[in-house]
């Protein structure tokens, strides 16, 4: 018996296949095949139900079924895309900052999904937001340095002295660094 068959199958009995319309000449009437309501209510009477086979008129009775034992499953799935999702919420402890946060959230992610063959692990919502904008940050910077030397440029009239100039940042941004009262004098 094909997945097909059985799809089929549980569909007839326990969904709503319109098998044919009676017409009046007022109204139209769908007819719905469904299982009998008795066997509805009882999972252990699924094997009542039968599937003809493609190639004979007998109808054969699925032996798969009845090993079936109830258990407890959750009411819903939820789904990123087309595959099934587990969502891990966080949030930020005082003092820390995001980007500790994603770093820690990663690591314990790659712990979970390392043990599973074919998971992966992506975040969503600020987390994904605070990575994507990540991405950009290098050539985000090097379009600054080169802008700042056009203007330079322009304003001194020359090719070198934008040069001195900003050979002198990476120096201050060194020292800015290093030095926390800096920071907060700054904030």
């Amino acid at each position: 018996m094909s997945a097909d068959q059985i799809e089929n199958a549980l569909y007839s009995a326990y969904g709503a296949r319109q098998v044919s319309t009676i017409y009046t000449p007022t109204n139209q009437y769908w007819v719905i095949l469904e299982l009998d309501p008795r066997y509805q209510r009882d999972p252990t009477e699924l094997v009542a139900c039968s599937t003809s086979a493609p190639r004979r008129a007998s109808s054969c009775r699925s032996r798969r079924w009845r090993a079936c034992t109830p258990t407890i499953g959750p009411l819903t799935m939820t789904h990123l895309g087309q595959l099934p999702a587990v969502t891990i919420s966080f949030n930020l402890a005082p003092g820390v900052s995001l980007s500790e946060a994603v770093a820690a959230g990663r690591q314990r992610s790659s712990a979970i999904c390392g043990c599973r063959p074919r998971s992966a692990a992506s975040f969503q919502g600020t987390a994904q937001a605070f990575q994507s904008s990540l991405k950009g940050l290098g050539v985000l910077l090097i379009v600054t340095v080169l802008v700042i030397y056009l203007v330079l440029g322009i304003l001194y009239e020359s090719f070198i002295h934008p040069l001195t100039i900003l050979s002198g940042l990476p120096s201050a941004g060194v020292r800015r660094a290093a030095d926390p009262a800096a920071l907060q004098a700054s904030s």
